[in-house]
C-alpha cells in the first residue's frame, strides 16, 4: 500500500502495532489535520528544509529552532559558563525537567515509583529548590556570594 492510497479513503487507512490512547488519537487527529491539504503527485520526493533560505539542512537552524522559548531563557548563559561539561548537561536537564525523575521514567514506560516519596511533588525543582534542605543550601550560597537571588 503506498501512502497516497492510503490517504484516499476518509479516514485514512492507517494502522498502528497496538491501539492508541486518548493523547495519541488527539495527537493522530492534529497530525492528520495538518497534512490534509497536501497533495500527493507521482513525481519523484524532494526533501526541503524549511529553517534555511537555502531549503538545505543545518545543526545550526535546527538548534535555534529548538532554543526558541521562555525554558531557554532561564539557561541562556550556561553554555558559555565557565563549569565542566557535566554540571552544564546536568542543569540543562534540571531547567527541562529532563533529569530522570520518576514520573520522567514512568513517561517512558520505565519502573518507577510515582511521584517524590517525601513530598509527592511531580518534578525535579522541588529537590534543587523548594526541599529544606536546598533552601538552606541556597541560602548559604547567597550569604557566601553576597547575591540576593531566590530561586
Amino acid at each position: 500500500m503506498t501512502v497516497a492510497e492510503a490517504f484516499a479513503s476518509t479516514p485514512p487507512t492507517i494502522y498502528f502495532k497496538r491501539e492508541l490512547n486518548g493523547q495519541e488519537q488527539t495527537s493522530l487527529a492534529a497530525l492528520l489535520q495538518l497534512i490534509g491539504p497536501i497533495n500527493l503527485a507521482d513525481e519523484p520526493d524532494t526533501v526541503s528544509w524549511a529553517l534555511t533560505s537555502s531549503g538545505k539542512f543545518t545543526v545550526n537552524s535546527l538548534y535555534r529552532k529548538l532554543c526558541r522559548g521562555t525554558a531557554q531563557l532561564a539557561i541562556a548563559g550556561l553554555w558559555i559558563a565557565r563549569l565542566p561539561l557535566k554540571i552544564k548537561l546536568f542543569m540543562w536537564q534540571l531547567f527541562r525537567d529532563k533529569l530522570p525523575t520518576s514520573l520522567n521514567v514512568a513517561k517512558r514506560n520505565g519502573p518507577t515509583t510515582g511521584p517524590c516519596v517525601l513530598c509527592r511533588a511531580p518534578d525535579a525543582n522541588h529537590v534543587f529548590f523548594n526541599r529544606p534542605l536546598a533552601r538552606f543550601a541556597w541560602r548559604a550560597v547567597r550569604t557566601a556570594t553576597g547575591v540576593q537571588w531566590d530561586p
